[in-house]
């Protein structure tokens, strides 16, 4: 379960509080002519609104309420991020996946990524890319996932030679 970060929790309620009065107030303004918004800049102003107002309410409820859920089988592993919105499993072939191990977190890294959309303390090696999980493990139980999805993808690949 993710650990909520009060800090972008604060930041997330008050976009989502801000924003729509901020989109009212153009939208007022456009139909009182108070000032020249032509259509092209309020279709703008109204998308700058909405992905802002979606990303606010995605990094409040993944911060209030985000799981992971891990699961593998004989060809592949799936993961996927549960109790926010516009997440979707993301589902992995077992045979390109390289050994698990434990995430090498950089001090910038983990700065930057303050949502807390990505990272995590689990990585794994796709087709060249690192790809990171389980962000609010403690380093004992990530390394006994580590060790327990290493046994379970060996003993796939094991299985399949046969």
């Amino acid at each position: 379960r993710k650990k909520p970060d009060w800090q972008v929790l604060f930041s997330a309620a008050g976009m989502m509080l801000v924003a729509p009065f901020a989109f009212g107030n153009a939208i007022y303004e456009y139909f009182t002519q108070i000032t020249e918004i032509d259509r092209i800049t309020l279709i703008i102003i109204t998308a700058i609104f909405l992905i802002a107002e979606l990303t606010a309410i995605r990094g409040f409820l993944w911060h209030c309420r985000g799981q992971e859920k891990i699961t593998m089988n004989s060809n592949s592993l799936k993961l996927e991020k549960m109790g926010s919105i516009l997440d979707f499993p993301v589902t992995y072939k077992l045979e390109k996946i390289r050994n698990f191990s434990l995430a090498e977190n950089k001090w910038l890294e983990k700065h930057f990524n303050r949502s807390g959309f990505n990272g995590g303390e689990i990585q794994f090696v796709y087709y060249g890319e690192t790809i990171k999980f389980g962000q609010s493990l403690t380093m004992i139980e990530a390394k006994a996932i580590i060790s327990k999805l290493n046994e379970k993808k060996e003993t796939t690949n094991h299985l399949q030679t046969l």
